[in-house]
């Protein structure tokens, strides 16, 4: 039982690996959808822009953000008064935007909304973690006193296996990122951005850094910082794709790259 339980995980664990490049080819195929405008504006980044985004986002979710809309007509004041564009409070706004994208049940929407294929590396990621547990709990259950051994278990199984997790986990998250930047410059975001989203909405934005954070280096920093700091907590998540109308043949419109980009 035991060296099954390690073949698995040895199995899992580097087939992980050499399914990054086919998943990311399979990203770079399949063209973005409507869920697209639901993460990021449609268009320049304008106030009006903004506002169609909070709509989508309304319309979909069926909540009310009374209090995002406050807040935009406060960025959108102050950018008059100061002569400055809306887009100087472009991270503020997409922080503030990106989780009602997903509803109330963040984790269970962002699982609905993904693809197959994104379902089961996700299901394929959070497995690394949880066979390491079961393999630790295997042993420890052959012991002589196998008393309280699941909680003790489940604590060295995470903080053995966590390290694996965290390389496998860092592994996806960055392979995706490097060339969805790549792509934002060629102008041919296409699915990338969604995927991102959907990651991110899994895990609650606790292991994940989203697609729209800027500034170079610091976005793995921060990000092993967040993983870090969740795996502390025992804070992975994980759970158990609609579309709005308008969607231009994937055209992100507007200047530069286009749409929040």
């Amino acid at each position: 039982m035991l060296v099954f339980l390690l073949l698995f995980f040895c199995v899992l664990y580097l087939g992980f690996f050499i399914n990054i490049p086919f998943f990311l080819s399979w990203i770079k195929q399949k063209p973005a959808t409507s869920d697209t405008f639901l993460y990021t504006v449609k268009g320049s980044f304008s106030y009006e822009s903004v506002m169609e985004q909070i709509e989508r986002i309304e319309k979909v979710t069926g909540t009310s953000l009374k209090v995002e809309r406050k807040r935009l007509i406060d960025f959108n004041n102050k950018c008059a008064h100061r002569g400055f564009p809306l887009s100087r409070y472009k991270k503020q706004i997409h922080r503030m935007l990106k989780d009602k994208a997903f509803g109330k049940r963040m984790v269970r929407e962002a699982f609905r909304r993904m693809e197959t294929y994104e379902k089961v590396v996700a299901l394929w990621d959070g497995m690394i973690l949880l066979t390491f547990i079961v393999l630790w709990m295997a042993l420890s259950y052959n012991a002589e006193d196998p008393g309280g051994s699941l909680a003790m278990a489940s604590m060295f199984g995470f903080m053995i296996g966590g390290p694996f997790w965290l390389i496998a986990h860092l592994t996806l998250n960055q392979a995706i990122k490097h060339v969805a930047k790549k792509k934002v410059k060629e102008k041919q975001v296409g699915y990338f951005f969604e995927t991102m989203a959907h990651f991110y909405g899994i895990t609650s934005g606790l292991l994940w850094r989203d697609l729209m954070w800027e500034g170079g280096g610091g976005d793995s920093d921060s990000m092993f910082g967040a993983i870090v700091g969740g795996a502390l907590v025992g804070g992975m998540v994980s759970s158990s794709g609609g579309t709005y109308g308008g969607f231009d043949g994937g055209d992100f419109g507007g200047g530069g790259a286009g749409g929040d980009w």
